[in-house]
């Protein structure tokens, strides 16, 4: 599988920057990302680098007006189960699919590829059913405290007005939210 062949050795990652740049330079407002990563951000600028710089790249990208799906896939042993789920939180508030494929996770690259198959890159219309209520369902694990609060606008339609203030909050400080 990919993880057994992954040769990932640089020890950089150049992240929400890269997708910030792309984004502007295409203008596209409902462009799908494809992400492959095997760790966190560690050469975008402030307020963009690490983990921490997720949620000013969601927050600009929402002023871009970017309503895309993200499908991410985390893979290699860096990927700790905080990183994995920061990073699941994204795809699960834009209503794209991923994974983390390491000796941590339960996922696995037959269920990534079988749920991106079925997203609305592949399936279009078809795809946005399920789309809606990938997100949905992740609106309904950030109410019960199982997944992190990430502000992007798919999400934000889903959730109840106490939702919406930790999301404002989420913004303020710019960090996320349990």
């Amino acid at each position: 599988g990919v993880l057994s062949e992954w040769q990932g050795r640089s020890g950089r990652t150049y992240l929400w920057q890269c997708i910030l740049q792309f984004v502007e330079i295409e203008n596209c407002k409902n462009l799908h990302l494809l992400l492959l990563t095997d760790g966190e951000d560690t050469e975008s600028e402030a307020p963009h680098l690490g983990m921490d710089g997720m949620v000013p790249t969601v927050h600009r990208l929402n002023d871009l007006g970017f309503d895309g799906e993200v499908h991410l896939v985390a893979l290699g042993n860096d990927i700790s189960e905080e990183i994995g789920q920061k990073y699941m939180s994204l795809v699960g508030a834009t209503g794209g699919v991923g994974a983390v494929l390491n000796e941590h996770s339960a996922d696995t690259e037959e269920a990534f590829v079988a749920a991106f198959l079925q997203s609305e890159v592949v399936m279009g219309a078809q795809g946005h059913a399920q789309r809606d209520e990938q997100v949905q369902q992740y609106c309904k694990q950030v109410k019960e405290g199982s997944k992190l609060a990430v502000p992007a606008p798919r999400a934000l339609a889903g959730l109840d007005p106490e939702l919406l203030a930790a999301f404002e909050k989420c913004g303020q400080r710019g960090e996320l939210v349990r």
